[in-house]
């Protein structure tokens, strides 16, 4: 291999190098953006959950209030 051949493929390296930092900066910055979204789904469901356990026990007492 001559000089030239190991320059060109020197700068082919560098060149995915910077490819690849930049796809691993993009990957990421949608990971964060995805666990955000995630993190908010998450609270979300919990807040779901809660207001459901919130209305079976109002549905509950209104039914024994009937039977009564």
């Amino acid at each position: 291999m001559d000089l030239q051949q190991a320059a060109r493929m020197i700068e082919w390296l560098d060149e995915e190098r910077r490819r690849d930092k930049a796809l691993i900066s993009t990957l990421q910055e949608r990971l964060a953006s995805q666990q955000e979204m995630m993190d908010a789904l998450a609270r979300r469901l919990n807040s779901v959950e809660s207001d459901q356990t919130v209305i079976r026990t109002e549905v509950t007492q209104a039914g024994r209030d009937n039977e009564l």
